[in-house]
């Protein structure tokens, strides 16, 4: 069985994220431990925190989960304000992870603003230092996250991430979270044979241990090389069913948080059928081809909800 599972809402509490989580049979999720859009950082009482643990394990067996670090956090700015924000911002999300016994601590490596590439992958790179460096009790991983490429973001290829990794050092706790919609974005053909091997094998090379520890899984909006960070239901964009098919029977991410973060509505199915077509592809020994009978279907049922 693959380690699929959906990115779910902590609304009503924290430990009420495992029910949803539990309720899609996954074996994996992620959440935010708060809005992503607001510097906010809530806090959670020691009671809070061992009911979670303990809800992971009742309800989901202990399967590995994901904490999403805010996207306003910026540790790549040039802006002393906005660096010191961030900062503060990471280590509350690094000290909670680190508590929840996530797996990993996802992280979007900056913007430049327009400063050379160079000075700002040196500044993400202090920051995180500084975080992980303060130490922590928990097996958490801080996992930088490829990015789609848009403006002026860092993170668009390998040699940005590979250079963060390089500097903070600390293998033990640092590690790489890839995005299907952002590989494509970003100008990589991973929808054949050769252009999948290669992109893959190149991000692979520079991370830690040599593998990924978390991918996530969503079909892509816009076109190769748009650097458009926008998700769609698996199979209708463009990547297309057969880059899924490959992932889920690459072995190199047989042990990880394949983790969805495909569009929804408060209750509507997407969740539900995005994860029923991973494991429908899972199922499959050959590579998808039309007029499969069972994922047409069920790729059909998702074109209802695309986005406009």
């Amino acid at each position: 069985m693959v380690m699929a599972g959906v990115h779910v809402s902590i609304a009503g509490g924290i430990g009420e994220s495992v029910s949803r989580a539990s309720r899609l049979s996954c074996a994996s999720f992620q959440i935010f431990t708060h809005s992503s859009r607001t510097w906010d950082f809530p806090e959670f009482t020691d009671e809070e925190v061992e009911d979670f643990r303990e809800r992971c394990l009742r309800e989901l067996s202990g399967a590995p989960f994901l904490i999403h670090a805010s996207y306003l956090i910026n540790i790549a700015s040039s802006r002393p304000d906005l660096v010191l924000k961030s900062s503060i911002a990471l280590n509350l999300e690094w000290e909670l992870a680190n508590r929840l016994g996530a797996t990993g601590l996802v992280l979007h490596p900056g913007s430049t603003g327009g400063e050379p590439v160079g000075e700002a992958l040196e500044r993400a790179s202090e920051v995180i230092l500084s975080v992980i460096e303060k130490g922590c009790s928990g097996t958490t991983r801080l996992l930088i996250e490829n990015t789609a490429g848009a403006g002026h973001t860092l993170g668009r290829n390998p040699q940005e991430i590979g250079r963060i990794l390089e500097l903070v050092g600390h293998s033990e706790k640092m590690g790489i979270c890839l995005d299907s919609c952002h590989l494509l974005a970003s100008g990589y053909e991973i929808r054949n044979e050769s252009g999948y091997s290669e992109t893959i094998s190149r991000f692979l090379d520079i991370a830690p241990r040599g593998k990924a520890d978390a991918f996530h899984l969503n079909d892509a909006y816009a076109g190769l090389g748009s650097s458009r960070d926008r998700h769609t239901h698996i199979g209708i964009g463009h990547i297309g069913p057969w880059f899924f098919w490959r992932l889920l029977h690459d072995q190199r991410f047989s042990d990880i948080p394949l983790v969805l973060e495909t569009p929804k509505k408060e209750g509507t199915p997407e969740d539900a059928l995005n994860l029923r077509v991973i494991r429908r592809l899972s199922e499959m020994d050959f590579p998808p081809e039309k007029n499969n009978a069972d994922l047409d279907h069920l790729i059909d049922q998702l074109r209802e909800f695309s986005p406009k």
